[in-house]
């Protein structure tokens, strides 16, 4: 059976072992990414590393590479992530949080 990769918020609570409310709440304070941009859809795949890192795994999994082509951009050009502008500013919610690929 193919696993969709794009969740509803009820999926994505579900998917933890959330309710909807517990979810939102979790994406509010930024322990989880927001809605995909454009969507009331959260993808998996943020979900998991968001959950890995909360879990203290390693953020790297094997074979990928430890630095991106964005992280390689913020290194070369002296940016840190956290002073990097966010294409959402003046907006409400959460913290930005880099999703991985």
């Amino acid at each position: 059976m193919l696993e969709p990769r794009c969740l509803t918020i009820a999926d994505a609570a579900a998917y933890c072992g959330l309710t909807p409310g517990g979810f939102r709440h979790w994406v509010i304070i930024g322990r989880f990414p927001t809605a995909l941009p454009g969507t009331h859809r959260w993808d998996r795949k943020a979900i998991d590393y968001a959950l890995d890192r909360l879990s203290g795994l390693p953020a790297v999994a094997a074979g990928e590479p430890e630095e991106d082509e964005m992280d390689r951009w913020l290194r070369e050009h002296g940016v840190r992530e956290a002073d990097a502008p966010h294409p959402n500013a003046g907006l409400r919610g959460p913290p930005w949080r880099r999703v991985p690929k």
